[in-house]
C-alpha cells in the first residue's frame, strides 16, 4: 500500500476520533454507536502497529477519553483496576481474564453487567 495513503488515512482517523470523543465527552451528543467509534480506534491501533513511522505520542490510540474538568479531584486507587476495553465477544472477555492472571497472578472472581458510562470507583 502507498505510504502517502497510509499516512492520509492516519491522519483522517485522528481527526475523526478527535471530533467523535468531542461530541461524546464534552457535547453529550454523539452521533455514532460506541461500536463504530472502537472500529475506528481499532483501526488508527493497528495502522500506527504496522507502520510504526506515523506513531505520535498524542494519539487517541493513547489517550482515554474523559469528561471530567481540570476541577475535579482525581484519587489514585490502592489496587489496579483493569479494563476489559471494549470486549464484544466471550473470547475477548475469556482472553481479558487470561491476560490479567497473567499479570497479577492471582485468582479472580469476575462479575459482568452491561455497560454503563461514568466514573470509575473501586469500593472498599
Amino acid at each position: 500500500m502507498d505510504d502517502l495513503f497510509i499516512e492520509e488515512e492516519i491522519a483522517e482517523l485522528r481527526k475523526q476520533i478527535a471530533y467523535h470523543n468531542n461530541l461524546y465527552y464534552k457535547k453529550i451528543q454523539p452521533e455514532i454507536s460506541d461500536f463504530k467509534f472502537d472500529k475506528l480506534v481499532k483501526r488508527l491501533q493497528y495502522l500506527e502497529q504496522k507502520y510504526p513511522q506515523y506513531k505520535v505520542d498524542n494519539s487517541p490510540t493513547k489517550i482515554i477519553g474523559s469528561d471530567i474538568s481540570g476541577n475535579n479531584k482525581i484519587i489514585p486507587h490502592k489496587i489496579r483496576m483493569y479494563s476489559l476495553e471494549n470486549a464484544y465477544s466471550l473470547d475477548e472477555i475469556e482472553q481479558f481474564i487470561n491476560n490479567i492472571k497473567k499479570i497479577d497472578g492471582r485468582a479472580l472472581a469476575v462479575t459482568t453487567e452491561l455497560k454503563i458510562d461514568g466514573f470509575s470507583i473501586n469500593l472498599l
